[in-house]
């Protein structure tokens, strides 16, 4: 089965494969909809300050040290990035990717805005019966 033919939405059959589209992003979209809570107070409570140096540093461009660094310190058989590689790849292949991955980090710092393609992702639905007739039939993957 690749496609979804018809499914319930609050008791609602839909057919019509925009209104399924529709529906299936407005279940994904609730499901996974932020939650306003309070936040605790920390009013009173002696926290430490940054001096002015270490809030500087804070804006500072990552360093190859540093990175690499960082990099090292971290277990690379963890689960692969979305192009399949895990941190072991990168550890290894250092040498030659460095400049580039160092131009990601700038590019990133100068613009906040590259990760959002880092978080784009492809979503399947994979039938957990014969016949599904609603979302809760359907297994979540993301791709």
């Amino acid at each position: 089965m690749n496609f979804i033919e018809n499914i319930s939405f609050v008791g609602e059959i839909k057919s019509n494969p925009e209104e399924v589209k529709k529906g299936v992003a407005n279940y994904f979209e609730k499901q996974y909809k932020n939650v306003p809570w309070c936040r605790p107070k920390v009013n009173g409570l002696p926290l430490k300050k940054l001096s002015e140096t270490e809030r500087d540093s804070l804006e500072e461009l990552f360093s190859p040290d540093v990175v690499w660094t960082t990099l090292s310190s971290c277990d690379g058989n963890k689960v692969p990035g979305l192009d399949g590689f895990n941190l072991n790849f990168i550890k290894k292949n250092w040498n030659v990717i460095m400049v580039d991955f160092m131009k990601f980090l700038e590019d990133f710092h100068q613009n906040g805005d590259s990760v959002k393609d880092l978080n784009r992702t492809f979503i399947a639905l994979i039938p957990k019966c014969v016949k599904p007739d609603f979302m809760k039939d359907f297994r979540l993957i993301c791709l």
